[in-house]
């Protein structure tokens, strides 16, 4: 998604919780932590990389196992099976801003100044200077940050009801929390995006809101991405003839 053209920093502060053990804000009240200083100098040092046309990815395919049927201990059994690789690399040299983003980077994410291409990996820890480990959230996960921008009526906090989410870190930037802002209120909104009716109060999103508009936008983007298995059918209703 970023290769095609989406905006890096909105990517991954709303998929990503860690990358190479620079953490991101969660709002999930098991794992709750603030934004460590670097993330969002880091997210938006890739987007003016992302945006100057000097972040690039290559996929390296790999090979399958042995085939069905190849005897045992067979020269071909040997052979082990070898997953798809990704790697990121920057192009330097562009213009000396986007050198100093690479630089800032590389030195914020513990990667070696001679290594041309990053492997692009799972998990909070990167295994060496040349991997890029992404700790991505799983679609709950990225509903729960939704959440932290729900206003949410004092008296469901009374009754407990819900939990008032805490506050961003004082150095997180203003434009990068909430994920997505959803108000609430006791009468109808009149210029609303979405709304919904629950237990008394009206929950809705401005459609002057144009940020969380296009959170709710990806969200479906992707949900489409995450589903799996065999798309469900709509039921059939018969009507006897006679």
């Amino acid at each position: 998604m970023i290769l095609s053209g989406h905006q890096a920093e909105f990517i991954l502060r709303a998929t990503v919780r860690a990358i190479n053990d620079v953490y991101n804000r969660t709002a999930a009240p098991s794992r709750a932590r603030a934004e460590d200083p670097a993330f969002s100098r880091v997210v938006s040092a890739l987007r003016r990389i992302q945006q100057a046309g000097a972040l690039g990815m290559r996929v390296e395919r790999g090979q399958g196992g042995a085939p069905e049927g190849t005897p045992a201990g067979g020269a071909r059994a040997e052979r082990q099976a070898r997953p798809d690789v990704t790697w990121v690399f920057f192009r330097e040299g562009l213009d000396p801003e986007t050198d100093e983003d690479i630089r800032f980077l590389r030195h914020s994410l513990g990667i070696a100044p001679g290594v041309r291409e990053m492997r692009l990996t799972f998990g909070s820890l990167r295994s060496d200077s040349s991997e890029i480990a992404l700790f991505t959230r799983s679609i709950m996960e990225i509903l729960v940050e939704l959440s932290a921008g729900v206003e949410v009526p004092p008296q469901h906090i009374a009754e407990g009801r819900a939990r008032d989410m805490a506050a961003p870190a004082a150095h997180a930037e203003p434009t990068m929390y909430p994920v997505a802002r959803i108000r609430a209120s006791s009468e109808r909104p009149q210029d609303a995006f979405a709304a919904v009716r629950y237990r008394g109060h009206w929950f809705w999103v401005d459609d002057r809101d144009l940020p969380s508009k296009r959170v709710f936008t990806f969200f479906r983007m992707f949900s489409s991405i995450a589903e799996t298995g065999v798309t469900p059918q709509l039921p059939v209703l018969t009507i006897p003839a006679n």
